[in-house]
């Protein structure tokens, strides 16, 4: 699977004040720019455990030698696709929108053929159809649910408590809360 962060989320999911209030009692606002570097990465962790992204962002998933017959885009929920592909004579076209149908509700999120409709021929070549798409709860933090916010909150606390620590072990070291927390969202994948 080829995947490419197009355009990253233009905002957090909490500031370093909701941190210092929810999971850093005592800890004065002038470590607020050391907390607020520390924001993204919690986030990410947290987006990599439940499988969502939080705060609106563009993805492009590739795929080689031509459709797949049902598309599954990773980061739940799915707010919109585009599909754009290389055809038989090599050049890249843009798949009319009522051709497939971009199953929003599904999680992973899906596209498949509009009823009657079948899939381009594509050039057999790596990358032949990319996907586009917007996934996130919404472009403001109060879009994501509190209890996802809560966690980003935690593993901002722990990764600034820790962050003597190397990465790869800071990293790999999740607390039971934001465990618990991310469980109600975890994004589960069909089996094969």
């Amino acid at each position: 699977m080829i995947l490419t962060l197009i355009e990253p989320p233009a905002a957090e999911p909490v500031t370093a004040a909701i941190v210092r209030q929810l999971s850093m009692p005592g800890v004065p606002s002038s470590l607020d720019a050391e907390i607020t570097a520390i924001i993204p990465t919690a986030r990410a962790k947290v987006e990599e455990l439940s499988g969502r992204a939080l705060i609106t962002q563009t993805w492009d998933r590739w795929y080689d030698y031509g459709f797949p017959r049902l598309i599954e885009l990773p980061w739940a929920p799915l707010q919109s696709a585009v599909i754009t592909y290389v055809d038989a004579n090599g050049d890249t076209q843009t798949l009319d929108a009522s051709l497939y149908t971009v199953d929003t509700d599904s999680e992973p999120g899906r596209i498949y053929p509009a009823d009657g409709q079948c899939w381009p021929v594509t050039r057999a070549i790596p990358k032949a159809v990319k996907v586009r798409y917007v996934a996130g709860y919404g472009d403001e933090a109060a879009d994501v649910p509190e209890q996802l916010r809560h966690a980003v909150a935690m593993m901002t606390a722990e990764l600034f408590n820790n962050r003597e620590d190397s990465a790869p072990v800071t990293l790999a070291r999740v607390p039971w809360g934001v465990k618990a927390l991310v469980g109600s969202y975890k994004m589960h994948r069909r089996a094969c």
